[in-house]
């Protein structure tokens, strides 16, 4: 019976030696310099080429498709990166009206401050009622609201969800305006959170900031207390 190969064998090729191998690079990776010879058995070695610092291997800056080489990266290499989200929350009132809206601030008393104005860049948080809604997140911030003539008063921020302070701002006098800050950074699950103050002394309408129409003229607006919150996780 006949027996068949399929596909067929190849037929048998010529025959030939190779006395030495070298190995040559292109130039601009690998160096052009040929490598030492072998000539019965042993291994090609491929020499990086020194190239300057801060480059890298890429195709061109703009234009058609080319072979890459080294340089510089430029600004459409890299990826785009995000911007920070940031929210501004303040509050603002008329030419004329102190702040807390002339609130009386009585000692001795956690008051909360007036949050009139948000400006908010992706942190999804928004204000209601004087307060603040934070998603959860970790974010920093910093908080400074002032005080006139109470003598000593200090900020803190407050979850009101959990009912918990969170931080507290610095102890400030105030036989004139002065300012109680707060700085530092927070991870919450998601709450309502707001500004308190408390004084040594109770004080009238100006107390929780004094307007400044007295002195600047009419028709320039109130800022009191201002906030910046950055959400960094």
């Amino acid at each position: 019976m006949a027996s068949y190969q399929w596909p067929p064998l190849p037929s048998s090729g010529g025959s030939g030696t190779v006395s030495s191998v070298t190995f040559t690079g292109d130039g601009t990776v690998l160096s052009s310099t040929p490598s030492s010879a072998v000539t019965t058995t042993g291994t090609l070695t491929a020499t990086l080429n020194t190239q300057a610092a801060n480059e890298v291997l890429a195709g061109p800056a703009s234009g058609s498709a080319a072979a890459p080489t080294f340089r510089a990266l430029v600004t459409a290499d890299l990826p785009a990166i995000p911007a920070t989200p940031v929210c501004y929350i303040w509050e603002q009132q008329a030419s004329g009206v102190n702040g807390n809206n002339n609130a009386t601030f009585t000692l001795h008393t956690w008051t909360t401050r007036f949050l009139t104005n948000i400006d908010d860049h992706s942190t999804g948080i928004t204000i209601s009622n004087n307060q603040m809604v934070i998603p959860a997140g970790t974010y920093d911030i910093y908080v400074t609201a002032p005080a006139f003539n109470v003598n000593y008063h200090k900020t803190r921020l407050y979850d009101v969800t959990n009912s918990a302070v969170i931080m507290y701002g610095t102890a400030e006098e105030s036989v004139y305006q002065s300012r109680s800050s707060i700085q530092g950074r927070f991870t919450t699950a998601g709450a309502t959170i707001e500004v308190d103050h408390i004084c040594s002394t109770t004080v009238g309408s100006g107390a929780l900031g004094l307007s400044s129409s007295t002195n600047i003229g009419t028709g320039v607006i109130e800022v009191y207390t201002q906030i910046k919150i950055t959400k960094v996780g």
